[in-house]
């Protein structure tokens, strides 16, 4: 599941807390994992705390992400709440890194199980 913008939440699954995928952040996507939990019906409950627990609160107060005019202060979460699906294996993040006149990409595969094949990286924009 994913809660596109909030500071600090917690996802309570039928009361029990589901710990974070990824480590969150205030600008990106809050991702939780449900598949060892997802069979038949769930309660589930997303707890949004604005007071800034276990963040730096003086490093970010005065940016356009925390502000008290910011719209997760109002909401608590803010955009797309979705249930994604993905096959056991798959891309999870592709970054690129230019420097001169090299290139560096990073890709991220998220596997359930040992997994071996080919990845290709191509882009019209590093045909040269």
């Amino acid at each position: 599941m994913e809660a596109e913008r909030a500071r600090v939440l917690k996802m309570l699954l039928d009361g029990v807390e589901i710990p974070d995928f990824r480590e969150p952040s205030i600008s990106t996507p809050h991702v939780f994992e449900l598949t060892d939990h997802w069979k038949g019906s769930h309660e589930i409950a997303l707890l949004s705390d604005n007071s800034y627990p276990g963040l730096p609160r003086k490093d970010i107060v005065d940016s356009s992400a925390a502000t008290d005019e910011t719209q997760t202060n109002w909401n608590g979460a803010l955009g797309y709440l979705r249930l994604r699906v993905e096959d056991p294996v798959f891309v999870e993040a592709v970054r690129v890194y230019p420097s001169g006149n090299e290139l560096t990409v990073k890709v991220s595969i998220c596997a359930n199980r040992p997994w071996s094949g080919r990845l290709t990286v191509s882009s019209e924009a590093l045909d040269v």
